[in-house]
């Protein structure tokens, strides 16, 4: 419950009467929720807690694996019977992966889209992202299964594969089965919450990462001499290849590869004689090679299927261009004293609460008089408010692992303190060089977190009496993912209505969308194959080019985006479907660009006008107008 009091002052009430925040109601909600709190926390503890109950805890604390795959699969469920979605920076791979299941495109991570010179055609584009993410839904699709069950069944066997190694993992530690269990509910619950959306490639690191660190410490027991055997060197060879293929699910899983990578070599270090240490760097050098060969030979790749390279591709982002997403002054805190702030605030933003950090974002973007603070001193809203919760959190953090770190042994505080440092400072590098903050970007340590919980979770399993850093990071990484988590679960299990669905979204097993209306509307309005439905959302694309059967494409922030595309033009007659938010017909940009982008339209119809419009444009080689561009 304080948890979901704190999200509930992060928000601004819509007809705000007090402090211009809050509604008469929320206002008296926020005043007596403190008490009812201390009653629900004092109370219970005058209750003696039943023997039986404390049987059970027992009982499933042995068997901790066996309560994490139950509470996985179970609450996989109403994920599942609700249907899937996909987030909007893999949209296209996932496209592919269908695709490629329809026999439209020769390999995964191929797209057939129209081709905006001439939309009667297609063409193919190798999307540069890199592969893995489009490989996840095949085997579901293979077995027969839909694409949002395939894409489901992927993330869940992601989530099981990597909680059961986290577990193992943490089981090297020595924990009491109570902390485990603890662990194994979280855990649990969060493979099941992460069926409802594929939104990252990171998914299929976090199954990978804990394996890969046990393999590490494995590695580093079996050497136990000064000298290399030929097996030693092969397995070093082969688990450093592996590591840099990370970069074939996700460019920025070289960050963490790259850190595994770097415990293993500070464990071997530690072991040789200092007349053998030169030796042992150069031998670590050579082999080092081939952690980066699969990174050389995915960019070989992109250049030859698509004639340019993922570091072509980010260097060219323009972060300004990006403001409608990241705020303003994006570019801003990726330089100087920014860059330092981001960077104490990334271990912090990584642990799971950073839906307060974010929300204090939210509240602060509120207020005209802080916001025009902000952008005459060129801060990033996120970047400060967001940095600053992060902050908060870094802190916690580290005096939590100054309490325990004595109690840990050398193998541990080698991989602690590596997490701690390599990857921010990685990501730190990026930044500076592509213009873009990823410290403070949500994904790029979800396949690592879990590790900062080793302070806490030692500490609750050998301390008696908690330090105020040790509660509050139980609340925060703990309880918090735990009770979110389930909230989550029963929104899931109580939406008996959710949004409408199309016939082609249900066909492919994915959630409806506030767009499923008009999909419905257009696809039963249509009668030629070529035609084209064009998405146009105020925000974000989400999947959009994955819930229709038509051929389509779609651009994001459309208000801003859709007046700097190119003209569109025919060789055979057809239709363009316009689904855009409604709004956006107020903006006279946006309605100027539906007249200038189509000078072949032969005439014009709005066949659907509700939260999303639809405008048909019948398109004709035979019309043309002269049209400034």
């Amino acid at each position: 419950m304080l948890f979901f009091v704190i999200e509930s002052a992060l928000l601004r009430s819509r007809q705000p009467e007090w402090l211009n925040l809050y509604s008469n109601e929320k206002m008296l909600f926020l005043l007596v929720s403190p008490f009812v709190i201390a009653l629900l926390f004092f109370l219970p503890q005058r209750f003696r807690i039943p023997t039986w109950l404390m049987k059970l805890w027992k009982t499933l604390g042995d068997h901790i694996f066996g309560v994490f795959l139950a509470i996985a699969c179970l609450s996989s469920i109403p994920f599942f019977i609700n249907g899937a979605s996909v987030g909007e920076d893999i949209g296209s791979q996932v496209k592919s992966s269908l695709q490629w299941a329809n026999g439209n495109v020769p390999a995964p991570n191929f797209v057939k889209q129209p081709n905006p010179n001439d939309l009667s055609s297609d063409r193919e584009v190798w999307v540069l992202r890199p592969p893995g993410v489009s490989l996840l839904p095949i085997p579901g699709m293979l077995m027969g299964f839909s694409l949002g069950a395939s894409i489901q069944i992927g993330l869940l066997f992601c989530g099981i594969v990597g909680g059961v190694g986290w577990l193992f993992f943490f089981e090297r530690m020595n924990l009491c089965s109570s902390t485990l269990l603890v662990l194994s509910i979280m855990l649990g619950l969060l493979a099941g919450n992460a069926t409802a959306t594929f939104s990252t490639g990171n998914i299929i690191l976090f199954a990978l990462v804990p394996w890969f660190i046990i393999w590490t410490f494995k590695i580093n027991s079996s050497i136990v001499g000064p000298n290399f055997s030929t097996q030693t060197l092969l397995s070093l060879l082969v688990f450093l290849f592996l590591l840099g293929s990370f970069a074939w699910i996700k460019l920025s899983g070289i960050i963490a590869a790259g850190t595994v990578g770097a415990c293993l070599f500070f464990l071997l270090f530690s072991k040789f004689y200092a007349d053998r240490k030169f030796q042992f760097l150069g031998v670590f050098m050579v082999l080092g090679v081939f952690f980066w060969i699969p990174m050389i030979g995915l960019e070989n790749t992109n250049h030859h299927l698509s004639g340019t390279t993922s570091d072509q591709l980010y260097g060219g982002i323009v972060s300004e261009a990006e403001s409608p997403l990241t705020g303003k002054h994006w570019l801003k805190s990726t330089r100087s004293g920014w860059l330092a702030w981001s960077i104490m605030a990334a271990p912090g933003y990584a642990l799971p609460p950073k839906d307060f950090a974010n929300g204090l974002r939210d509240l602060g973007k509120q207020f005209p008089e802080f916001c025009a603070w902000m952008d005459s001193h060129s801060i990033n809203d996120h970047v400060f408010l967001a940095g600053l919760v992060g902050i908060i959190f870094s802190c916690l953090l580290f005096f939590q692992i100054r309490t325990v770190f004595s109690f840990l042994n050398n193998h541990f505080k080698i991989l602690l303190l590596s997490f701690l440092t390599i990857p921010f400072i990685g990501l730190a590098l990026l930044a500076f060089r592509f213009q873009w903050n990823y410290l403070l970007y949500h994904s790029h340590t979800f396949e690592f977190w879990i590790l900062f919980l080793i302070p806490l979770l030692l500490a609750i399993s050998r301390f008696d009496n908690f330090k105020i850093q040790t509660n509050l990071l139980f609340g925060l990484c703990l309880a918090f993912p735990i009770t979110k988590s389930f909230e989550l679960f029963i929104n899931a299990v109580m939406r008996h209505q959710g949004p409408s669905i199309a016939k082609t979204e249900h066909f492919l097993g994915l959630a409806g969308s506030r767009f499923s209306n008009s999909i419905e509307v257009i696809e039963e309005d249509s009668d030629n194959p070529a035609d084209v439905l064009l998405f146009l959302p105020s925000g974000n694309m989400s999947d959009l080019i994955l819930r229709t059967k038509m051929r389509t494409f779609a651009t994001h922030f459309a208000a801003d985006n859709f007046p700097k595309m190119e003209r569109f033009s025919t060789t055979k007659p057809l239709s363009v479907y316009c689904a855009y938010d409604s709004r956006l017909s107020q903006n006279p940009a946006f309605v100027e660009a539906l007249d200038s982008r189509f000078p072949q339209s032969s005439s014009r119809e709005l066949i659907f006008n509700k939260e999303i419009s639809v405008l048909k444009i019948r398109l004709s080689p035979q019309e043309s107008r002269q049209q400034p561009s």
